[in-house]
């Protein structure tokens, strides 16, 4: 009984593992094109920390009467 449940939790071990080299490998892609890739790091940039670029129009709604109004 106690073997069993021993090779059961190695097994989980195993599982957990891969599920971390996998993650870790994830990781180091993402490392890579975060220093190696301007177009991808801009467009981090712009969805995660909603950064905006040098050519880039922003557009600032008129308040009337307590009213947002896009013009």
């Amino acid at each position: 009984m106690e073997l069993r449940a021993l090779k059961l939790n190695k097994e989980s071990l195993i599982e957990k593992n891969e599920l971390l080299q996998r993650e870790n490998f994830n990781l180091q892609q993402m490392i890579g094109r975060l220093k190696n890739d301007l177009l991808f790091l801009e467009h981090i940039a712009r969805q995660e920390l909603g950064l905006v670029g040098k050519e880039d129009l922003i557009l600032k709604p008129k308040q009337i009467e307590g009213i947002v109004k896009n013009d």
